[in-house]
């Protein structure tokens, strides 16, 4: 019963597919199985997922440290190189402006791998991969939570709307931050969010159509558009929204950096976010986006820096 529920209400959704041979699924569509019951942590592996958060955050201050200390000569300039190497000059200078210096993704995603329990030293068994800046899976894991508490399973982590509340005060946050640096009127007190997800990351463009709706049901003005939809004037980004064309206020980038080259008219919003017209997030930084940014930590000439730039505890458990 608890599957037909869930099954239920993620098709409304537009999330979920029934099983092969149904009527309303095609061919084509990618389909998943569902359990009766979410998936299980301990006491010890809720608490280690709880906290990650704030070590995970801590590393990419370090790391954003690391790179324009870099720069500077304050730490090996190869650094910087091995982070820029491959990447599109005007990509690389937009990173470096004063305008994203302190700037960090608002949404950081581990990749976590179970071990045997005899590999893990302390805490649970996980092997932490990469992190991904600009993850998929936001609107699908919160439909999911609010599938499964509707079907009445318990102890959601983050509860019913946990990540669709999380989602909303990133954004806040960035409009704040955006608004502190530039002048964009006070008369924009609905500021709008369009999360912008290229053909190349269209698989997730239904998750966040969803996250936008529930946005909007909580007061929020928000909008998934392809980048074809966005227009570029004198002095804002667009978008139609019930055949109006408005202002675009923050611009959620669910596209990555290094796929620049296939999306139109990203040097467009580029152009805007570094003029202040729009806030961008995550922020354009290519080395915040490097898959193997943890090998740095490993380098024996950066030992040091880590461990004046990271709290001990957050370094141990990295």
């Amino acid at each position: 019963m608890r599957c037909r529920a869930v099954a239920r209400e993620l098709t409304e959704a537009g999330l979920f597919q029934p099983a092969a041979g149904t009527a309303t699924a095609p061919d084509s569509t990618k389909r998943w199985r569902l359990a009766a019951s979410p998936f299980w942590l301990s006491a010890a592996e809720a608490a280690f997922f709880e906290q990650l958060g704030a070590h995970l955050q801590a590393f990419y201050l370090a790391v954003n440290q690391l790179y324009h200390a870099s720069r500077k000569g304050q730490q090996p300039e190869w650094v910087r190189r091995y982070f820029d190497q491959g990447k599109p000059e005007p990509v690389i200078d937009y990173g470096r402006m004063s305008r994203f210096k302190a700037r960090l993704p608002g949404v950081i995603r581990p990749d976590l791998i179970p071990l045997p329990l005899q590999t893990a030293r302390s805490g649970p068994a996980l092997a932490m991969t990469e992190l991904d800046a600009v993850p998929g899976g936001i609107g699908l894991t919160a439909a999911l939570a609010r599938a499964y508490t509707h079907g009445g399973a318990t102890g959601i982590i983050g509860g019913l709307d946990g990540m669709i509340d999380g989602f909303g005060a990133m954004i806040r946050a960035a409009i704040a931050q955006h608004r502190s640096h530039a002048d964009v009127g006070a008369q924009h007190a609905a500021p709008l969010l369009a999360i912008v997800v290229s053909e190349e990351s269209q698989d997730y463009r239904a998750e966040m159509r969803w996250l936008a709706a529930q946005l909007r049901q909580r007061g929020h003005r928000a909008v998934t558009v392809a980048p074809e939809e966005v227009r570029f004037t004198e002095h804002q980004l667009e978008c139609d929204i019930d055949g109006r064309s408005e202002r675009i206020d923050v611009l959620y980038r669910f596209f990555e950096l290094f796929d620049l080259k296939n999306i139109p008219k990203t040097e467009l919003f580029l152009y805007a976010a570094k003029k202040g017209l729009v806030a961008m997030t995550p922020p354009p930084k290519t080395y915040l986006e490097e898959k193997s940014a943890f090998a740095l930590l490993h380098h024996p000439a950066l030992r040091s820096f880590w461990r004046s730039a990271l709290p001990a505890e957050t370094l141990a458990l990295l």
